[in-house]
């Protein structure tokens, strides 16, 4: 059978171009305006996702919170892998970027989605939530590099890692439901996932606070994000997508444990709503 391919997917999988600082507000008004091909591309991917149940795998493999190669990945993926266990690690409600929404609690870290090897251009979701209210959340984290001035991967390149991921858990629901009921003693419900872009306040800084040359090279990508995301939260996909924050980590902020290779961090940090587009972007902490 002929695995998964991510070059059937042309919108979706565009990453050339959402790569780019330059031309940024460009690309993201163009995906409005042409917001229909996205929404057909999203429930395409959806009726044709892989499906881990055909070939015996199942979605929660057991994960423990410990590296299982440290020395693996680029420095971005090392970064993003070791803070999203040292936040699984935490084992605690968060608050959710809306007051209405009550809790989030991360179940997963890594969640796979291929069923087959071939299965190539699906990724694995950085961390998996489900909210009060039995919501999944896709949680697409990133982080700033260390190395001087390199911003990492555009908000746009981490919205439309969510949508992938999001399409492939929707049409899993079931399977994905029957597991964490078992696993969690929760029940999951058919809403479409809730699609998060969480970060550390530099990440989103480094790209809310764009400014000179830079600046001009991307545009005002900020009012043109903030339709997009509204179009696909109000459109037919009814796919709500939350920006947010949460403090620095910073050297030393995250620990090792006596392995070496357990992460986690010595206080659970802040979290912040994030609102491109307008005046102040960056909201008070969350409760």
């Amino acid at each position: 059978m002929t695995g998964f391919r991510s070059s059937d997917f042309r919108i979706l999988f565009e990453d050339g171009s959402y790569k780019r600082t330059t031309g940024l507000a460009t690309t993201i008004a163009s995906l409005s305006l042409n917001r229909k091909g996205l929404f057909d591309e999203y429930e395409r991917l959806r009726g044709s996702a892989p499906r881990r149940s055909e070939t015996d795998k199942r979605y929660f493999v057991g994960h423990d919170g410990v590296i299982s190669s440290p020395g693996s990945g680029s420095e971005s993926n090392r970064g993003e892998e070791h803070l999203a266990l040292a936040l699984w690690n935490q084992d605690k409600p968060w608050p959710r970027s809306h007051p209405v929404d009550g809790w989030l609690r991360l179940i997963d870290y890594q969640f796979p989605l291929k069923a087959r090897q071939s299965d190539q251009g699906i990724g694995k979701v950085d961390l998996l939530g489900i909210t009060d209210r039995g919501r999944l959340t896709v949680i697409e984290l990133k982080v700033k590099p260390r190395s001087a001035g390199n911003r990492g991967d555009t908000p746009l390149l981490a919205l439309m890692e969510g949508l992938r991921y999001a399409a492939v858990v929707e049409a899993n629901r079931d399977v994905i439901a029957r597991e964490a009921k078992v696993l969690f003693e929760r029940d999951i419900t058919k809403e479409p996932p809730i699609v998060q872009i969480l970060a550390p306040l530099a990440w989103w800084k480094g790209w809310l606070e764009l400014a000179g040359s830079t600046r001009r090279a991307a545009g005002e990508w900020e009012p043109a994000f903030a339709r997009l995301t509204a179009d696909i939260e109000e459109g037919r996909l009814s796919v709500p997508v939350e920006c947010v924050a949460l403090d620095d980590i910073g050297d030393g902020g995250i620990t090792y444990g006596a392995d070496c290779r357990t992460p986690t961090l010595g206080r659970a940090p802040a979290l912040y709503s994030v609102r491109p587009g307008e005046k102040w972007p960056i909201g008070d902490a969350l409760l």
